[in-house]
């Protein structure tokens, strides 16, 4: 029987959190328009930008990594802006079809279990004009990281966003927001932070704001 009390998930997420963390939760709730609310969020946000290697901003959401991506998308992208999304991966093909709701993507593949390819990504970039980019950093679904500062550089050059699922990649790879020139990079609490479930946060560029 599984002990409820001492459960471990074998998949990507939701990991185990830190007894100190569960202490934490034990606490009386907050209320959320008082003072000592918002001294959390102010704790909170050069952490989330040290997190993320960026001094611009950085939106908290009160929702799955899904709602950050979705967010993200929704906020940047209108019906009919053109989107190369590179799939190579479970997560990646979620990320296209999510997509297809707010744009109008066009899916990159690449075989499964194989790096997204920095070459192939500047010709397709070189043969149609696109608003943006979409890449999972971390595709859990085959254990793959693909090359993202590479990836950064080629989208930067061909002046398009680079809109980035971060989920499982963000607290636990070193991350260059500002350095690499990515537009959006969005995280999941559950997955390298070791929180609860529930919420994202979304750096966003200059460019995208």
């Amino acid at each position: 029987m599984t002990d409820a009390e001492d459960t471990v998930f074998m998949l990507p997420g939701p990991v185990k959190m830190h007894p100190r963390v569960l202490r934490a939760m034990s606490r009386p709730a907050l209320n959320h328009r008082g003072p000592e609310f918002r001294e959390v969020l102010a704790e909170m946000r050069p952490l989330l930008q040290y997190m993320f290697g960026t001094q611009g901003e950085v939106a908290v959401i009160s929702g799955s990594g899904t709602a950050g991506l979705e967010a993200a998308v929704s906020g940047l992208l209108r019906k009919g802006d053109k989107v190369l999304n590179l799939v190579n991966g479970k997560f990646s093909e979620r990320f296209n079809d999510l997509c297809a709701v707010f744009a109008s993507p066009t899916p990159l593949t690449f075989e499964w279990g194989r790096a997204v390819d920095p070459a192939r990504v500047a010709a397709a970039l070189e043969a149609d004009e696109y608003r943006a980019v979409t890449v999972c950093w971390n595709e859990t679904s085959t254990g793959l990281t693909n090359p993202m500062p590479e990836l950064a550089k080629v989208v930067k050059t061909h002046d398009a966003l680079l809109i980035v699922d971060g989920i499982t990649a963000v607290a636990g790879l070193e991350s260059r927001f500002d350095l690499w020139g990515i537009d959006a990079l969005v995280m999941g609490s559950q997955k390298c932070l070791a929180a609860p479930a529930g919420m994202s946060a979304v750096a966003l560029s200059k460019r995208a704001y």
